[in-house]
């Protein structure tokens, strides 16, 4: 025997009342506004506009939309649902990226710090981090 599902369209969560889940029969109810964006609406604009920004953390404050929001569109349930103001920041926010994506500038690795280590002039540096600081009187 299968479950029924929510008459939204977009919706597969169980059936509550009167057709719908125990989400979208509260929004009823209550008279907010009910959702039928999923995160797989957005989910493949969000990556384009990370790759846009040179960090997540630019990208995630241009938009306009809180990490907790980003990091559940990130993830890989496609199947839930967001708020219309959240989606609305999104879809806009992918309609305004103009240009090529920005150059992401990678970090320096451990064998580079080694190897600097290794020069008279890191070692120079390193001794001066260690040398015991002068406090003005």
């Amino acid at each position: 025997m299968t479950t029924p599902t929510c008459r939204y369209a977009s919706c597969t969560n169980a059936h509550y009342a009167a057709g719908a889940c125990r989400r979208h029969r509260e929004q009823e109810i209550h008279g907010g506004p009910v959702s039928t964006h999923t995160v797989g609406d957005v989910q493949h604009l969000m990556r384009r506009i990370i790759d846009h920004y040179p960090t997540a953390r630019e990208a995630i404050k241009t938009v306009g939309i809180s990490y907790e929001s980003y990091y559940r569109i990130m993830r890989s349930d496609t199947r839930a649902t967001l708020k219309t103001p959240t989606y609305r920041r999104i879809i806009a926010a992918a309609r305004n990226l103009d240009g090529a994506p920005a150059e992401k500038t990678t970090g320096i690795t451990r064998a580079e710090v080694a190897a600097y280590a290794l020069t008279t002039e890191g070692q120079a540096f390193i001794a001066e981090c260690l040398a015991p600081k002068q406090v003005a009187a």
